[in-house]
């Protein structure tokens, strides 16, 4: 199940994955026939014209759903193999709930602006990036082939590079990850 979870549309005007939401599902749905694709709008969107084209998307690609229910982000993650957001923080959380590397999608024309160019330069060993649908559909399939060792180095680098955590509560965390995966619910048989 691939997973579409943008920030709000006015938080970053134009990264937004709601400004390209249409070509996405359509490459997403050609690529990935057999996978589900569950879109998870920002809590507090609702827009007319936004709702209208999810709405039609829903009707006419048979493994797109738009996720209605009110379920925590825990529950969102659990049935996501893959996540795909622009500039939410939910990309972090799902790398610390699924041992997964989030791909942040932002086109290229965005990647020059100061803040976007910081914002990947600070995570670019944490999570994967897409600056086209061809790369997306590239960064999805290199997910898909992930070791559990690759996942686990991607949580990893988060953990050392951005958590700080002292040696004694990482090698704690290291000992739960590397030696009893089972105390993770949220982590599939892949990781």
């Amino acid at each position: 199940t691939i997973g579409i979870m943008p920030s709000s549309s006015g938080a970053f005007p134009g990264i937004s994955l709601y400004n390209s939401i249409n070509l996405i599902v359509e490459e997403l749905h050609k690529n990935f026939t057999s996978e589900n694709i569950i879109f998870r709008p920002f809590f507090t969107e609702s827009v007319a014209g936004l709702d209208a084209c999810l709405n039609n998307l829903e009707k006419h690609i048979a493994n797109f759903k738009i996720d209605k229910t009110n379920q925590s982000s825990t529950e969102f993650y659990q049935q996501c193999d893959i996540l795909i957001t622009d500039f939410s923080t939910g990309g972090i959380s799902f790398l610390i709930n699924k041992f997964m590397p989030p791909i942040y999608y932002i086109l290229r024309k965005f990647t020059k602006h100061i803040n976007v160019k910081k914002f990947i330069e600070l995570q670019t060993d944490k999570v994967l990036f897409a600056n086209s649908i061809k790369e997306l559909i590239k960064q999805i399939n290199f997910c898909i082939n992930l070791t559990k060792e690759q996942r686990i180095n991607y949580f990893d680098n988060y953990c050392e590079k951005d958590l700080f955590l002292d040696v004694d509560n990482k090698q704690v965390l290291q000992n739960i990850i590397n030696k009893n995966f089972d105390n993770f619910p949220y982590v599939d048989e892949k990781g």
